[in-house]
């Protein structure tokens, strides 16, 4: 999405660290507030957090520190692998929870995830003072694009969850999808028109 909305790979990475470490730290603390019946002891959720955040970005890390050139050779495998990967999560988010999502509406759900990724796409922009255009477009898209796995987790580790929990994070996915490709689009075609103005005003 950053590639193609034109913005700071760079500084991508760098947010990616920040947000996993984050991500490990923050939700074991904030999921037993957040969600009934599961445990105070933070050890259950940061497991599948560690799993699904830390793992493989400290697998990459590794590779790309060891050699370079290895690294730039696996780069396009894992990039198409894990573009296969979010199709195949999308096609079985609607086919599990389609009679779910359908129940949602009518309800006050669908808008507040509106709300919600319009919020996390828009604000991280506006508020970005000082940084450069290319780096408010990697915060922009890196906090409307969520990790789902490391949000569903910890669901999965607490008995009896409500799966009223894990149908608005499926559905989420799909909300993610459609924000991050919709803001990208949009960045990437403000990049093509000011390409050419800065051309002409050099």
């Amino acid at each position: 999405m950053v590639d193609k909305a034109r913005g700071d790979r760079d500084y991508t990475a760098a947010f990616m660290l920040l947000a996993s470490v984050a991500t490990v730290a923050y939700m074991p603390l904030a999921v037993p507030v957040l969600v009934k019946g599961s445990p105070p002891a933070p050890g259950p959720s940061r497991s599948p957090c560690c799993f699904s955040c830390s793992c493989p970005l400290a697998i990459g890390t590794a590779i790309q520190f060891r050699s370079a050139s290895v690294a730039s050779k696996l780069q396009p495998i894992v990039k198409k692998a894990t573009g296969i990967d979010t199709l195949l999560m999308l096609v079985l988010c609607v086919v599990i929870y389609g009679k779910a999502f359908l129940g949602l509406v009518g309800s006050y759900a669908i808008g507040v995830q509106i709300l919600f990724f319009s919020v996390a796409a828009v604000g991280p922009y506006l508020l970005g003072f000082g940084l450069p255009r290319g780096q408010k477009i990697v915060l922009s898209l890196g906090m409307c694009t969520r990790n789902v796995g490391a949000a569903l987790a910890p669901l999965f580790a607490v008995p009896d969850v409500d799966q009223r929990a894990i149908v608005m994070v499926s559905f989420g996915v799909l909300m993610q999808a459609a924000f991050s490709f919709a803001a990208a689009s949009y960045f990437g075609r403000r990049a093509k028109i000011r390409s050419p103005l800065a051309w002409c005003c050099n």
